[in-house]
């Protein structure tokens, strides 16, 4: 995922969730620690130009692989974009920020994402 000054966070949005459809990354004006989440007031808008979010000025590469985790993810996007980023997963019609569940891979947030549209689904089927 190529990160750069002159794209939306909504463009970085729609490339991750296409990556990962039961999670969702949103962005944020200051850091958070592991296992905390971030508040709503913080949170940047999607039409926000990255050179606006950030403290890095770099294009820079991102490789997300699934079995890198939320806390991996995040603290990459941080010291090394100057990003401040917080991963939610999809639960039902919610979307949860994952900070209790930090340690879990991608795979399993998304997976678990995913399981819950499913489940949800599977229910209007029902006689």
């Amino acid at each position: 995922m190529l990160i750069a000054d002159d794209k939306t966070i909504a463009q970085i949005q729609t490339e991750f969730s296409s990556k990962f459809p039961g999670l969702k990354i949103e962005f944020y004006k200051s850091l958070h620690d592991k296992y905390k989440g971030s508040s709503d007031e913080d949170k940047f808008p999607p039409e926000t130009i990255i050179r606006n979010a950030r403290k890095i000025h770099e294009t820079k590469e991102l490789t997300i692989r699934p079995e890198d985790t939320v806390a991996y993810i995040e603290m990459t996007m941080r010291d090394s974009l100057g990003l401040n980023v917080q991963i939610y997963r999809r639960s039902k019609e919610l979307w949860l920020q994952t900070s209790a569940t930090d340690d879990w891979t991608l795979e399993k947030q998304n997976s678990k994402g995913l399981h819950s549209l499913r489940t949800d689904l599977n229910l209007y089927d029902k006689p």
